[in-house]
This record gives structure tokens, sequence and C-alpha cells, in this order.
């Protein structure tokens, strides 16, 4: 009986597993030895940013700037409902603004220099369309209750932050000079239905005439020259340094004399925590980042 069994031992003993697909063995497919964690290997492919915080600081310039841009935009709308401006000096302002973000776009490509004359042609156009379609405005919304004016513009601000683009130009899909990526594009038609929509809130045909001709030019306009100029200096970093304190110090002025309070929180949710506080939050949690590999992963075919 010994001898049976001993010889009937070996006979019964499973071979060694194989991690082979080609060669047929007596176990389950799903079956792995106790020697499968052995090839396991943490973060060789994770990319940490412990020590990246200036460069972080730097790509949340952009965003920064455009949520200045915003509270800027809302902030006059509220000065033209409120009567604390004319709509006479908000439009000389706005015209000043366009001459000076001209001569610095020109600047960006000397060939433009030829194209004067279309420029103030189509200006000329566009003045004169928003002159006859302003008392239209100011009735368009007309029978509709204020909140839901007050909802819908916020909706559309909303859209006009999520999708805008944040890039310095580069990689935009560009034609004839023009970016015309998608994103982008929708980001403006958002922001100008959102000043459509409250300007037809506002008292008189100037003020309508002045809160969309601004819109158009702060909107549309502004990021195309913001964009050519940090294409044609990329690896400068006083020039969005030197726009986001200007964009932040503006608009920190605007919303602290309306409430001290909005100030305030401003202040404290874009300029310090949207450049520095979050980034700053982003860089510490990567300590806690774990990117687990081994053989089960799909294999990446290298191709040279």
């Amino acid at each position: 009986m010994a001898t049976s069994s001993a010889s009937s031992g070996p006979s019964t003993q499973k071979p060694k597993f194989k991690r082979v697909l080609w060669c047929k063995q007596p176990y389950p497919d799903n079956y792995q030895d106790r020697t499968f964690l052995n090839h396991l290997h943490r973060n060789r492919t994770a990319h940490r940013t412990i020590d990246g915080y200036p460069t972080l600081v730097i790509c949340a310039l952009p965003v920064s700037a455009h949520l200045s841009s915003v509270m800027i935009f809302v902030g006059l709308f509220v000065y033209l409902y409120k009567g604390y401006v004319f709509a006479q000096e908000l439009i000389w302002y706005t015209i000043s603004l366009g001459v000076v973000g001209y001569l610095v776009w020109e600047r960006s490509k000397p060939d433009r220099r030829l194209a004067r004359q279309t420029v103030v042609r189509s200006t000329g156009i566009l003045i004169f369309l928003l002159l006859l379609i302003s008392p239209v405005l100011k009735t368009l919304t007309l029978s509709t209750d204020s909140d839901s004016i007050w909802a819908l513009s916020s909706v559309l601000l909303t859209i006009n932050i999520l999708l805008a683009d944040y890039r310095d130009g580069r990689e935009s899909l560009m034609v004839e000079g023009l970016d015309v990526s998608f994103p982008s594009a929708l980001s403006i038609n958002a922001a100008i239905s959102a000043s459509v929509v409250l300007a037809s809130r506002l008292p008189s045909n100037a003020d309508v005439f002045a809160l969309v001709l601004f819109a158009v030019e702060w909107f549309g306009l502004f990021p195309l020259m913001r964009r050519d100029v940090m294409r044609k200096y990329p690896d400068s970093l006083f020039r969005p340094v030197v726009l986001n304190i200007s964009l932040s110090s503006l608009a920190f002025l605007i919303s602290s004399t309306l409430s001290i309070s909005v100030g305030l929180i401003y202040l404290m949710a874009v300029p310090l925590g949207t450049v520095f506080i979050l980034p700053g939050i982003y860089v510490w949690l990567q300590r806690y980042k774990r990117d687990l590999g081994g053989p089960w992963d799909c294999a990446v075919p290298r191709i040279s």
C-alpha cells in the first residue's frame, strides 16, 4: 500500500504553472500562482508634478485672466443697470480700448498694416448694425421675468468659462489668422448671447448699445489679440503676468465698489485661489498618487 501510494503520488502532482498561452496546462483559465504579485510595480509610468508648482502657477494665469474678464463684464453691467456709469462713457472707453488693442494686434504681425481699411470698414459696419438693432434688443425679453434672465445669463457665462480656449494659441485651428476652433467659437457665442440677454434689462437704447459693443470687443476681439501676442512671444512670462495683474486689479476695483464682500470673495477665489491655492492643493495631492502596473497591463507596441 505504501509503495502504491508513493508511486501514485508523483503521477498526480501537477506540473509547474507557466504564464504562457501556447502550452496546455491542467489549470483554470483565470489561475495565477503565488509569484503573480512579484511582478507588481508602482508609479513606473506616473508623472508627478511635486516640483512643478511654478509651472502650474503659470498655466493657471489664463484661467484667472478669463475669470477676471467675466467679472469685469458683469460689474460693468451692474454699473449700467444701477446708473453708476453713463453709456457714453462706456462707449468711449470701449473705442479707446479697441484702438489700443488694434495697435498691439497690428504690431504682432507687421503685414497686417495693409488691412487697415478693411478693419475700419468692418468696424464701422458692426457699429452701425448694433445701433440699428439696439431698440430691438432692448425689447427682446420684455415679457420674460428678470429672475429667468439672471438664471439664463448665468448659464451662458458658465458655458463661456467652461468652453473657453485657455491655450496660448499655437495649437488652435487657425483660418486666415482667426481662431475657429469649436470650443472657442461656442464660448464666444455664449458670452455674446449673455450680453444680449442682460442688455435687454437696461433702461435705454444707448445702454444696450454700449454693453453689446463692449461684449463683442471684450469676448470676441480681445482674446484674439492676446493669443497673437502670446504666439509671437511664447517664452515671455512678463506679458501674461502683467496682463493677469491688470485684469485682476480692475476686476477687484469694480467688484469692491459694488460690495466689499463681493470684492473679497473675488480676490480669494480668482487671483489667489485659482493661481496659487489650487495648484498648491494639486501638488500636495500628488504624494498620494499610486499607479499600479504589472504583467496584466496591455502591451504597448514600440515602433522605431
